[in-house]
Parts: C-alpha cells; structure tokens; sequence
C-alpha cells in the first residue's frame, strides 16, 4: 500500500514535467575570462534512435543552438544509416546505456563539426571497419563499458584528428598490430584498462610519438618488452593490477610524471636510459632483495615500495638506497625491516616524506642523517621511550602509534619546534613528564588515546599554545588536578571518552577552555542528571553524538539514572524523543506534506462546483420566494 502510494505520488508530482527531450545547460570546461562556458544539451531519454527522434531533436537544435545531444536509458540496437542527418553542427553526441549492438555505415554522416563521440555503457561485441569514416574532425571517442571482443584494423584510419580513445571495461584479448597507424599521429591519451589482454606489441603503439597518457592497468600482462621505447612524450603510465614478473632494462622517455605499477609480480626493476620519475608505485609486488632493485639510471623523487618483502636479507640495507639521491618521499610500509643500518640514508639528505609503518624497527639510529625531514610514520613498529628524535629539528608531523613507548620524557620531543601533529595513541604510556612539549609551541593536533595515563599534572600541557585537538580517550584518568587545561586557550576538541573522568573535572576543564566546542563524554557511566546538567549550562559546547539510542540517553550518549533524575529524563527524553522523531521521520513528514498538498488541490478542485451548485440553489430558493410573494399580493 505504502509503496503503490509513494507511485502515485511520483506520477502525480512528475506528470507535467516529463518529457522524452529536454534542453539543459552543459559546462564545456572551456573558460571566458575566468568563467566556465555554458552551452545548451539536449538531453533525450527513453526514445528509440529513428528519424522520428532526429526531427524532433533538429528543431531544438534550431531553436537553441544546441551544440550536445545526449541519448541515453533506451533500447536502440541498431543506429540506422543517415539518422543524424541534418543536425550539422552538433559537436557532442552521447549514445550512452542505449543498447547498441551495432551501427550502420554512414550513421553519423552528416555530422561535419562532431569532435566528442561516446558510445559507453552498450552492448557492442565488434566494431566495425566503416563505422567512424564521416568522422573526419572527431577528437574525442570512448567506447568504454561495452563487450567489445573484436576491432577491425581499419577502425580508426580516418580519425586523424583523434586526441582521447577510451576502449576501458571491454572483453579485449588482443589488438590488431597495425590498429594504429600514422594517420593517429594525434592520439594523446589512450585508454585500454580493465581489459583481457595478455600482451602488447611493440607495433602497435610504435607510431603513437606524442602519447602522454597511457593506461594498461587491470589486464593480464605478462611483460611490456619495448612497449614505450618511442614514446618520447609520455608522461602517465598505469600499469597496476597484471602479472608482469619484470621491468628490467626499461626504456622511458626522458622525464615521467607517474609510472604506476603496482599490484602486479614483479620481483626486479632497472632503466635502460637515463631518466628523471617524479612518482613511482611499487607496492603490493614481489620485491625480496634490494639487488633487484637497480636504479641508477633513474632519477626518482617520490618511491613506493609498500606491502612487499623487503628486508629479509638486513645485510643489504647499508646500500638499499644508495642510487636514490633526489629522492624525496619514501614509503616502506608493511615490509619485513627489522633493523636499518645507520647509515642507510647517507645519500637521501632531500628526503621529506619517509613512511615506515608496519615493520619491526626499534632502534632509531638511522633517523640521524635526515635533518630535513618534514613528515615521520613510525606506527605499528617496536619503538619504546629511547627513540632519539634531536636531530629531526623540521618535523611536521610524527606518527609513533602502535609503538612501546611507556613515557614521555622531558626532551623526547624537545627539538620539533615546527610540529603540528603528534600521534602517541595506542602505547604503552604511564607518565607524561612536566614540561614535555613545552618547545611545541606550533602544535595544533595531538593524540594521547589507548595509553595508561591515569594523572595529568598542572602545566603538563604547557607550551601547547595554539593546540586546537586534544585526545585522552581510553586513559584511566583517576586524577585531575585543578587547572591541567589551563593554558590550552584556543583548544577547540577534547576526547575524553572512556576515560573514568568527573563531571567536577569536565566543568573546570570547560569553565576555564572558553574555546571548546566539541567534547566527547561516551562511555564514561555517567549519571543522566550530570549529563543533563552540563548540557544545559554549557549550551555552546556540543556533546558528540554516539547513537547510543537504544539506551537511555542524554543527546546520543549513554547514561545512568536513579529516581532523582527521573523528572529530568521525562523533560530530556520528550526533547530527545522530538529530535529523533524530526530527524528519522523526514521521509515520512515529506510524504505527509505532499499528501496534503494533493488534497488540497482535490478540494479545490470540488469547491468551485460545490460553489456553482449553492448558488444555483439559492437562485431558485430567491425564485421561488418571489413567486410566493407574488401569490400574497394578489
């Protein structure tokens, strides 16, 4: 009944708009003077590819200039020869989730100006040899989404002016060797990802000189063998998620921007040539050895090498990076290190970025020849309280997470002058030593949660000036002296959930921190009374909401009451109970509204007829006196 209402409801608030073609507006990407160019689309759904469709397209194109049509959610498996005629300067045709099987020779003749061509999300097996050969200015052609096995050789020989192909999410095996020829000397970006291919010829793509963008990713390659070697203005290669077992002797063009070739097999790696690559992705391969990694032709800025095997031979490691010396981001996640020697970054002094989360490390000797490091992932790793970090004076953000750090000493932390976050959260910690942080005057997030604090200490937090997050949760904080918040003026988020802490302590704590806004309570058993207390004096400070509905509960968080906090909790839960119902029921208030809104039109719709029939009553009932009238008279 509910849904059959909502149906009518739909058709009813639909019905005089719907139509099968409407004109739209369609952002180019084209700017004027700063502002993104607006041309007209029509935009047709539900209606079979005909001349029929065509006629009625041709006047509004007429009448607005439309330069974009775009035909979709309809069942045309056959695009008829000749059905675009007349629509000479369209520039945009989108065929797209139209069922199309196959297209007639010389269906888009007459479209002189066409430079966008989509034909995605059909149902085409085979493309054909004729079916582009009137598109001679079309740059732009994607085929993506269809169940493309088969392309003839002869596909694309007259779109000389092609710049964009996308043949991605087809059921490709193989491709023609002389597919693309040199009348696509043009072709700068070329999609061929999530395909079924096994293998590249070097033919193939040996014509395609001023290619920037290639995308092979999500195939099943087994090897690239001369693949890019004359692609001198290649600067995007995907080729993640194959099986390719080996990138050795690789030939690139001169300078890359992203060469992407994760998630495959590969166990080595090396250049043929020199060359300059300003992101490569290794991770989730086969890399055991350092030695199969041979980068000295290759200048390499930022390197991942995550979820690999690395460093099951440690003897190796005083020379792992030894060739990467502009490198500059470094990420090592979930390898096998145990240790790194101490010189391993010897050569690296531009190294910014180094991530190393998820090993095994515990001796931080290796940190001291990076001066000029800015972020810092130690997480997951076996860290205690001795990690020496004096000598990483430009710090921006550390992550020591998951370590064994038991304390935070007085100069743990003494050098970074310039860090803004700090992550501590899930240790070991007992003791947060007096004046700790006092040099991190430019701080502005930090994460003590998932420790075992139970005191913090007046002026432990000294120093922490602009600090806007704070995170105690999950600390047993049985102790808080009077005024440990004090001197966080501009905190904005406090966690305190979990934490055992009073209501005594959270009122001081927010009476005197001005600047809270938000502050998280959950979990900590208090009672409804105290919760409803605070929420009513500090009005301007929001509980974070934990949905802990099904409970009773203060705005979302759960607590305890007795008999003294029954007549709160009457008042409290009706407030509650009318939030809960206003934020769960707005489908259901909407319907209601539309509902009335119909009735209305309903009743309007009777009451000039329940008008006309009153007045025509009383029309006759004043005829009628008057002839009673006149009886008497006589």
């Amino acid at each position: 009944m509910k849904f059959c209402f909502v149906t009518f409801l739909s058709l009813f608030l639909t019905r005089g708009t719907l139509q099968t073609c409407l004109v739209t507006n369609f952002i180019t990407g084209i700017r004027i003077y700063g502002m993104p160019q607006r041309d007209k689309c029509i935009q047709c759904q539900n209606e079979v590819i005909s001349s029929e469709l065509t006629a009625k397209v041709k006047s509004l194109v007429d009448n607005w200039r439309a330069k974009r049509l775009e035909i979709t959610d309809t069942n045309s498996p056959d695009v008829p020869a000749g059905v675009f005629n007349g629509l000479y300067y369209l520039q945009a045709l989108c065929i797209n989730n139209a069922s199309v099987e196959t297209i007639q020779p010389e269906a888009f003749t007459g479209l002189n100006f066409l430079s966008q061509l989509s034909l995605k999300s059909n149902k085409i097996e085979f493309v054909e040899e004729d079916w582009f050969a009137n598109l001679t200015v079309l740059e732009d052609l994607d085929l993506s989404f269809n169940k493309i096995a088969s392309i003839h050789n002869k596909t694309f020989d007259s779109l000389t002016q092609l710049r964009v192909l996308s043949l991605r999410n087809n059921f490709l095996t193989e491709l023609p060797p002389d597919l693309f020829k040199g009348q696509n000397l043009r072709l700068q970006v070329l999609d061929l990802s999530f395909n079924k291919l096994t293998t590249i010829e070097n033919k193939l793509v040996s014509g395609l000189k001023v290619l920037e963008v290639f995308y092979l990713n999500n195939n099943n390659l087994m090897s690239l063998d001369g693949v890019f070697d004359n692609m001198q203005r290649l600067k995007n290669i995907h080729i993640h998620n194959n099986k390719l077992q080996t990138l050795n002797n690789l030939t690139l063009p001169p300078t890359i921007s992203l060469l992407n070739a994760s998630h495959n097999l590969i166990m080595s790696m090396s250049f043929s040539n020199q060359v300059v690559i300003d992101f490569l992705d290794l991770a989730t391969n086969g890399l055991v050895s350092a030695e199969s990694l041979i980068f000295e032709n290759g200048t390499i800025k930022q390197l991942i090498l995550d979820n690999n095997y690395l460093g099951i031979h440690p003897l190796e490691n005083s020379d792992f990076f030894r060739d990467l010396v502009a490198i500059e981001s470094l990420s090592l996640a979930n390898n096998n290190f145990h240790q790194l020697n101490r010189n391993a970054f010897i050569r690296n002094q531009d190294l910014t970025n180094l991530n190393l989360t998820g090993n095994s490390l515990s001796n931080s000797d290796f940190l001291r020849l990076l001066p000029k490091l800015e972020y810092l992932n130690l997480a997951f790793n076996n860290f205690d309280s001795s990690i020496n970090l004096t000598v990483l004076t430009k710090l921006k953000e550390i992550n020591l997470s998951f370590n064994n750090l038991t304390q935070i000493s007085f100069n743990l932390l003494a050098a970074q002058k310039y860090l803004q976050t700090l992550n501590l959260s899930h240790n070991k910690i007992e003791k947060v030593g007096l004046g700790c942080f006092r040099n991190l005057g430019n701080a502005l997030e930090l994460d003590l949660s998932h420790n075992k604090i139970s005191c913090l200490h007046v002026g432990v937090f000294s120093g922490l000036l602009y600090l806007r997050e704070l995170d105690l949760s999950n600390n047993q904080l049985v102790q808080l002296k009077d005024g440990v918040f004090h001197s966080l003026t501009l905190l904005n988020i406090l966690n305190l959930r979990n934490t055992t802490v009073r209501y005594t302590d959270v009122e001081n704590i927010v009476a005197h921190s001005p600047s809270i806004i938000v502050v998280d309570l959950a979990e900590n058993n208090w009672p409804c009374s105290d919760l409803i207390k605070f929420t009513r004096k500090y009005k301007s400070v929001r509980l974070v909401d934990t949905a802990d509905y099904n409970t009773t509960n203060v705005n979302g968080v759960a607590c305890n009451y007795g008999v003294e906090d029954v007549k709160d909790l009457v008042n409290l839960e009706a407030k509650n109970f009318t939030e809960f119902d206003t934020h769960f029921s707005t489908t259901n208030t909407l319907l209601i509204f539309i509902f009335i809104i119909l009735l209305v039109q309903v009743v309007l719709k009777h009451i000039p007829l329940k008008l006309r029939t009153n007045k025509l009553k009383n029309l006759n009932q004043k005829h009628k006196n008057e002839q009673e009238m006149q009886l008497v008279d006589c």
